[in-house]
């Protein structure tokens, strides 16, 4: 009688031939996953944006004190900066000044986002610090956070606060990609920061 023997391996050869297939198929997928990549940490960085806001609104209702939320200025980390890029701090802000005192809680630092990502306010008055108040208001601020990836639109987001605080993303209204902002029923240009315009 003559037993079988079944041989289980992969010959070298075979191996070669399999992880070369893989190298290139890796190859050819890595750039089509970069743009959704980009997305993702733009969204990321969006939502951070949107609870941090939701957090302190919540709060000033709570509490029923005003929160002021505001880059931290370079070198002073009880001052508010202009540079929204910085990391920002969330305070309660009992005199108005936009200076945290010693008396006055600190209620969180939100640590910048990745290099690439530049984030900016426009708003209405032009300050570069939110306060929300224990009444249902930001204090008449309105504007828009816009969140830009460095040379990439399609992947550029926007939320927009409204004065009583409300926040609402942007989307992409015609298909093409690219979220616009709507104002008054209109669609604008597709979002910019200032570094790209």
């Amino acid at each position: 009688m003559y037993k079988c023997r079944l041989n289980v391996g992969m010959t070298l050869i075979e191996v070669i031939i399999t992880v070369s297939i893989l190298s290139i198929l890796t190859s050819l997928a890595i750039p089509n996953f970069m743009p959704f990549i980009q997305q993702q940490r733009v969204r990321i960085a969006a939502n951070e944006q949107v609870n941090w806001l939701r957090e302190a609104r919540e709060r000033a209702l709570i509490e029923q004190k005003t929160i002021t939320i505001c880059p931290i200025s370079r070198g002073e980390e009880r001052v508010c900066g202009d540079s929204w890029d910085a990391p920002q701090m969330m305070f309660v802000d009992e005199n108005s000044n936009r200076e945290r005192e010693e008396n006055e809680e600190l209620i969180r630092i939100l640590p910048s986002f990745s290099s690439d990502i530049h984030l900016e306010w426009r708003g209405a008055p032009p300050v570069q610090y939110i306060k929300a108040m224990p009444i249902f208001s930001t204090r008449a601020y309105n504007g828009t956070f816009r969140f830009c990836l460095d040379g990439n639109p399609e992947v550029n987001r926007a939320i927009v606060i409204n004065r009583q605080g409300r926040i609402r993303a942007s989307k992409d209204t015609n298909n093409n990609q690219i979220h616009e902002l709507i104002r008054s029923g209109e669609v604008e240009e597709p979002i910019q920061c200032q570094a790209e315009s």
